[in-house]
């Protein structure tokens, strides 16, 4: 591109940006909440869009601002795509007016909005630092197909995200980098020989099992709300902290010159192309305060410019620079205005004779008139509803019509006998071949598996598919969550005991559960949990604590707890298909048990979320239980009671949530009697939720209960112990051996699962 040609496309892009939030903020009292803009920090995003404009790479590679940002993003992705008639400035305006037609349709912030379809991220969360692990995801989804890893080096797209100084002080900006910084390691000849027989392109040349094209670009902005830099990082060299990641460069460039930033942005990007991450930091100024209402406009000028502009008056000369923010020196905040980047910019054009002032009168004049009738267009539309609202109201996504055959029967004509783990990698290799779109990645994944041996899984699929993650738990499950946004079906253990996992749970609600509800993003993923009881106990709370409660409660993620192998293969083979997120509950007690084997037909089947399953059929009691120890527990004790002519109904909720209320109330109905039997706490865990919905409502289960009230069967209320007597006390069943039969009919004794509790239960409620 001609320089001319490109100085002035960067003078539009701002201008644009200027003009779009100078018709917001003169028509503040149409929009509802909050309201935050970058007015005066147009530089930043420009630049940036600039380079890789010019670069053309703008639609392909991915981009996600914060609530400043994505203006100048959206108003860069417009010079490609108003050509189409696709106007993304417009949209922005919708959404501040919360119209019917917007993204979001009054059902989030007014700036957490984005076009996927243009690759630029919606701002996910107010969490500005929980973005950047979900571009570093999309970014290596993208880079680690053969339409990357094969083209020219200067048309690789790359990942390119936006946050404040402020954010950077948050934990997973530090995971994210130590995960980048993992990715793209450059090893050794030696160490990438083992590697060559899986033909990626880039290994011999790159040294790097996998690459992360990812840009960082960290705002300076000398204040946010009213913490100043002193005590958020007390002055910190923010650029070197790149060089204790390592496989990442610092640099610092200043802020309001947008030809500079364009510069550093194409030498960011050229790094990033060949797996070098950069961390960019920008210095500007934040001109308006944290948001606009925290400056004290002159009410005069604001009307004045909104007179102006009704008369088509559009050069019109707004003082932005006169108003006031708390705390902040007045002085200080005139001679920022002064260096202003759209002021700066004018006089470099000019004086470089590339620009008259004729000409970028009409740039600006054009913007704003343009932005004018944009506004008029937003306000026109529909405005959100509460009737628009209840039509939204569902937390997930519909089960789809499953493209596999339906549940078969146990017994067929050809079968093999799994094991509760064997069917894990069973399935886990079942996917991994039949779908290039599948990684498998977690601590310890590819070199050994410290509950189920996966090694071989990443000997067969190499590097790209299979890898280990540092211990990042919050930045490992953002990273899946990037991978599922743009085509990915990832599959990930966020650690090796469920507990750990607490630490992912902002980004599970915050990035995932939240977004899938409000925009019904795709989030078509799976996240592995080992829970529960470790082998036959002992490791403690901070293994063994169960989680189900804590994911249920965010409402837009599928939970499911496959009682035995073949439950885990069926149910597995459904969250494959599932367009959303889908959390499997697998039992570490459930390891190696011979009650948990199944007989796994040789004809492919699945297991449909959202539906229960009566294992036994009973008449006089039932018993609700999810989770293998649970399930196989509440099928012993049936059995035991029937001896003594008590018929219990247990029903395996397969999916724990949603729940399957239909399924339940009928075989309530039956028995007039039930219980919820699971293995987290009795106080907390899903049972008291769960029956709370059998008795709410006008179907409540109530009206024909015969029992004064209803309990849930679960572990005692105290921490997970260590002590042998101690864990079995706390849990609801234990584990006895008693005699059976061998194929050859031969006595041997067997553990099995039983519970006392349960028993008791139900001997008390039915009289016996």
């Amino acid at each position: 591109m001609h320089q001319k040609e490109f100085s002035l496309m960067l003078h539009r892009i701002m201008a644009r940006t200027r003009a779009t939030t100078e018709m917001l903020i003169l028509h503040r009292s149409d929009i509802f909440g909050a309201f935050l803009t970058g007015l005066g920090q147009e530089a930043v995003a420009a630049g940036i869009m600039g380079a890789l404009l010019d670069m053309g790479i703008a639609m392909q590679s991915l981009k996600n601002g914060d609530h400043r940002n994505q203006w100048a993003l959206a108003a860069g992705l417009d010079e490609i795509t108003r050509v189409s008639g696709h106007n993304h400035m417009l949209e922005i305006m919708k959404n501040h007016l919360c119209k019917a037609t917007s993204a979001n349709k009054g059902l989030d912030g007014n700036i957490h909005w984005g076009c996927l379809d243009c690759m630029l991220l919606p701002f996910l969360c107010s969490d500005m630092g929980r973005l950047p692990p979900v571009i570093c995801g999309m970014a290596e989804e993208i880079a680690r197909r053969d339409t990357w890893r094969t083209m020219p080096v200067r048309d690789r797209p790359v990942g390119v995200v936006f946050f404040g100084e402020g954010a950077d002080s948050q934990g997973v900006v530090h995971e994210t980098n130590v995960m980048t910084a993992a990715s793209n390691c450059k090893r050794s000849e030696k160490e990438t020989a083992p590697y060559l027989k899986y033909g990626d392109p880039l290994l011999p040349v790159s040294g790097v099992l996998r690459g992360t094209p990812l840009v960082e670009i960290v705002m300076v902005n000398e204040h946010s709300i009213y913490t100043d830099p002193a005590d958020e990082h007390g002055h910190s060299d923010l650029a070197a902290r790149a060089k204790g990641y390592g496989n990442m460069a610092g640099i610092n460039v200043g802020g309001d010159d947008v030809e500079a930033i364009c510069s550093a942005g194409r030498s960011a990007v050229y790094s990033a192309q060949e797996f070098v991450a950069t961390r960019m930091v920008v210095h500007t100024y934040r001109r308006t305060g944290h948001n606009e209402d925290m400056i004290r406009r002159n009410p005069t000028v604001l009307e004045e410019a909104r007179e102006a502009f009704r008369k088509g008056n559009w050069g019109h000369a707004i003082d932005w620079a006169d108003g006031k923010i708390e705390g902040v020196d007045p002085e200080i905040f005139r001679e920022k205005w002064k260096r202003e980047p759209l002021r700066l910019h004018r006089k470099k054009l000019i004086s470089a004779g590339l620009a008259s002032e004729k000409e970028l009168d009409e740039i600006i004049c054009s913007a704003r008139e343009e932005a004018w009738e944009l506004y008029t267009k937003a306000k026109a539309e529909p405005d959100v509803t509460p009737e628009d609202h209840k039509n939204h109201t569902s937390v997930l996504m519909p089960f789809p019509q499953w493209t596999l055959s339906e549940e078969k029967p146990r017994v067929a004509t050809k079968h093999k006998r799994l094991g509760y783990n064997d069917a894990y990698i069973e399935i886990l290799r079942e996917v991994l071949e039949k779908d290039w779109r599948v990684t498998f990645f977690g601590q310890d994944v590819r070199t050994g598996g410290v509950l189920v041996p996966t090694r071989k899984l990443a000997e067969q699929f190499g590097p790209l598919r299979v890898f280990n993650t540092p211990i990042t738990e919050e930045a490992t499950h953002s990273n899946a969550a990037g991978r599922s946004l743009v085509g990915g079906r990832p599959i990930v253990e966020v650690q090796q005991f469920a507990p750990f996992s607490a630490d992912a749970f902002a980004s599970m609600l915050t990035v995932v559960a939240n977004n899938f509800y409000q925009k019904n993003l795709r989030f078509p993923f799976i996240n592995i949990f080992h829970c529960g009881v470790v082998r036959d106990g002992g490791s403690g709370e901070y293994h063994e604590m169960m989680p189900e409660a804590f994911i249920t409660a965010m409402q837009g993620i599928v939970v499911v707890a496959p009682a035995d192998a073949y439950d885990l293969i069926g149910l597995m083979r459904a969250a494959h298909e599932y367009e959303g997120p889908v959390a499997v509950i697998l039992q570490i007690h459930a390891a190696n048990k011979d009650e948990f084997a199944s007989d796994i037909p040789a004809e492919s089947y699945c297991i449909p979320l959202g539906k229960a399953k009566v294992k036994r059929e009973g008449s006089d009691f039932t018993v609700i239980a999810y989770g293998a120890s649970c399930v196989r527990t509440a099928l012993n004790e049936a059995e035991e009671l029937a001896k003594e002519n008590i018929s219990v109904e247990v029903i395996d909720m397969r999916t724990v949530w949603p729940f399957d209320l239909d399924t339940l109330r009928r075989s309530i109905k039956k028995t007039r009697r039930f219980t919820v039997f699971q293995e987290d706490r009795e106080s907390r865990g899903v049972g008291n939720t769960l029956v709370s919905a059998l008795l709410k409502g006008k179907d409540s289960v109530l009206t024909y209960l015969n029992m004064e009230s209803v309990e849930v069967l679960g572990a005692l209320d105290v921490p997970a112990p260590t002590a042998r007597a101690l864990v079995w006390h706390r849990l609801p069943y234990e584990v006895v051996n008693v005699e059976k039969l061998d194929h050859k009919n031969r006595p041997i004794w067997k553990p099995i699962h039983r519970s006392p509790k349960l028993a008791r239960m139900i001997k008390v409620s039915c009289g016996a």
